[in-house]
């Protein structure tokens, strides 16, 4: 499905700088919750790390989660992507939708969030074609990942298949269904890659303006 797959970028660790915002995504599902979160650095975007909880942990706890991992990064700032599936659902939390828990949860971190909603998601075939530009060098920016941070999301995007529906070929996302095994782990199915997607399209389409728009430069963290 993911023309990613087959130009994953993994160059060598830099040294990492922390006073850029960090870019953030997320999946929503009721036995497993992603975030996925990266940097502009000119005409790329770094994937540098993704976080996942299953079954008993939720949202909050994702978030919990990747504040303390940055709990040294200066710019305790995030810009979250978000469709209206972050909104008027509540399965994977309580009498709150999605985007409403993740942003309460940053604030108790001691985290300021900005917000930028993206609207309806985009087709499968829609994001295919940007994807495909953007690795090719033709328009957007294009997308490296970090994949010693990034492993179940890398296996996941890897292991997504096609399949054809109303609007021609999209992503196969059947297994999500399905009880969790041995040979397939809720975190090797396509929930992250749907994170992934809202993540790249954000900071592809709706690029952010001001003090926390800029983010070039920045490193693997």
């Amino acid at each position: 499905m993911f023309p990613l797959i087959l130009y994953l970028s993994v160059p060598l660790s830099y040294r990492s700088t922390y006073s850029k915002p960090i870019r953030v995504a997320f999946d929503y599902n009721s036995d497993i919750n992603w975030l996925v979160c990266g940097q502009p650095s000119w005409s790329k975007i770094k994937v540098i790390k993704s976080f996942y909880v299953k079954y008993e942990r939720k949202l909050r706890e994702v978030v919990d989660d990747f504040c303390k991992y940055y709990r040294f990064h200066h710019s305790k700032e995030v810009v979250y992507y978000y469709d209206n599936t972050a909104l008027g659902s509540n399965y994977a939390v309580s009498d709150e939708d999605f985007a409403s828990v993740i942003c309460s949860q940053f604030e108790k971190n001691k985290w300021t969030v900005n917000r930028q909603h993206i609207g309806n998601p985009l087709r499968h075939d829609q994001k295919y074609l940007i994807f495909d530009q953007a690795l090719k060098g033709q328009k957007y920016q294009m997308p490296q990942i970090n994949q010693p941070n990034n492993e179940a999301l890398v296996l996941g995007l890897q292991h997504a298949g096609v399949r054809i529906g109303s609007h021609g070929f999209q992503k196969d996302k059947s297994e999500e269904k399905n009880k969790e095994t041995e040979e397939s782990l809720l975190e090797h199915r396509t929930d992250g890659t749907d994170a992934f997607d809202t993540l790249m399209i954000g900071m592809m389409l709706y690029p952010v303006k001001g003090s926390v728009g800029g983010g070039l430069g920045s490193s693997w963290i």
